[in-house]
């Protein structure tokens, strides 16, 4: 393997040190992640409980048809 010297780093697509807009949810607001089944879902779900650990806010996955959807519930 080779080291590499000023190769830049793209920009992330992460909001707030977190893929999903967790940090823009209300209690009642859901997110929907697409995909075919557990392919994403237990990313979404870790995301969402180590969020909901930082900032004491409670969320809830579930598997709907075509994805995994998340709910702000407190």
């Amino acid at each position: 393997m080779k080291v590499e010297k000023d190769i830049p780093m793209p920009a992330t697509t992460i909001r707030d040190g977190y893929k999903y807009p967790l940090n823009e949810m209300d209690i009642g607001d859901s997110i929907f992640e697409p995909g075919p089944r557990n392919s994403n879902e237990s990313k979404i779900r870790l995301s969402a409980k180590k969020y909901g650990a930082k900032t004491g806010k409670r969320f809830s996955a579930r598997k709907v048809e075509g994805g995994v959807r998340i709910w702000r519930v407190e």
